[in-house]
């Protein structure tokens, strides 16, 4: 990723990641550094994804962290994964929920560490935006699940990270949180009011995170394009999509990324390409409140 002279940043539409401001690429590697998962946590990205790393090196990688081991543990015995009887170690939990699902929540933990509560007026509410996050990731997963369109743990890791830009804004840039409150206040919406304050859209910043963590190139997609689905031009959109239907549908059943937020509807478009009508979402009513519930369970684990 280069940075070129010209004064203004800019998304591509195929999904390639373009910064064409020199400040603003110099901002982004600062903000990355501060807000980057620890070495540890990379590792094990890395690892659930190598077809050569097996159960028992995910086991040993995770176990060099104890409070870790012992929050995964926790979260695998709430009611969001729904196993029929507890687990008591970090082995039997591999074995049950397999790799990927076993990353997500170790991930899940690393990112949740990264951004306490505040109670700071020079904030958005950072409760609120983690468990929004938290809620898309959930439904993002149910919908992939619904749907077979996507893999569902990819999916919930996409919706779980598409608004880390926001989370690191008010991580590091809270400073600036009077003046983008001021200017939801005239009619903005939150990434609007970000892009006007700081003159770039949040989701740029949180697709550059992922970009640096070396997360897979349609997960960096899905969090740069999720508030524009349409303007996203690559080949591989099911989870961009599937990450924007699912913050419509979080927000829309009151996980909204600030307690005030209005659900913002998708396009026709997005509707038709997930094979999806507010009829089938009507039916997918209950499992929807139930993952929700689930997810607030998880959080406290």
């Amino acid at each position: 990723m280069t940075a070129t002279a010209t004064p203004t940043a800019s998304q591509s539409s195929s999904g390639v990641l373009e910064l064409h401001n020199e400040a603003l690429e110099t901002l982004f590697q600062r903000l990355s550094e501060l807000s980057s998962l620890p070495s540890i946590a990379l590792r094990i990205i890395e690892a659930a994804v190598d077809e050569h790393t097996d159960a028992e090196d995910l086991r040993q990688l995770i176990e060099r962290d104890p409070a870790l081991a012992a929050r995964i543990i926790r979260i695998v015995n709430s009611s969001f994964y729904g196993l029929r009887q507890e687990v008591a170690d970090l082995r039997s939990a591999i074995a049950l929920l397999g790799t990927k699902q076993i990353r997500n929540v170790a991930i899940t933990v690393f990112v949740s560490r990264q951004f306490t509560p505040t109670a700071s007026k020079e904030s958005l509410d950072r409760n609120q935006l983690w468990n929004h996050s938290m809620a898309v990731g959930a439904v993002a997963r149910l919908l992939a699940k619904t749907l077979k369109n996507a893999d569902p743990d990819e999916a919930y890791l996409a919706g779980l990270l598409h608004d880390m830009g926001l989370l690191i804004i008010d991580q590091h840039l809270a400073r600036h949180v009077p003046r983008i409150r001021t200017s939801m206040s005239e009619g903005a919406s939150l990434h609007e009011a970000v892009e006007q304050i700081l003159t770039f859209d949040p989701s740029q910043l949180g697709a550059y995170v992922a970009w640096r963590s070396k997360f897979p190139s349609r997960l960096v997609s899905s969090i740069e394009f999720h508030q524009k689905p349409e303007a996203y031009q690559g080949e591989e959109r099911q989870l961009t999509d599937l990450v924007a239907m699912a913050d419509y549908v979080a927000t829309l059943n009151g996980t909204g990324v600030l307690a005030e937020s209005k659900p913002e509807r998708p396009t026709q478009r997005v509707f038709d390409r997930l094979g999806l009508t507010d009829e089938r979402l009507s039916e997918l009513a209950p499992q929807i409140a139930e993952t929700l519930d689930a997810t607030k369970a998880m959080a406290s684990a």
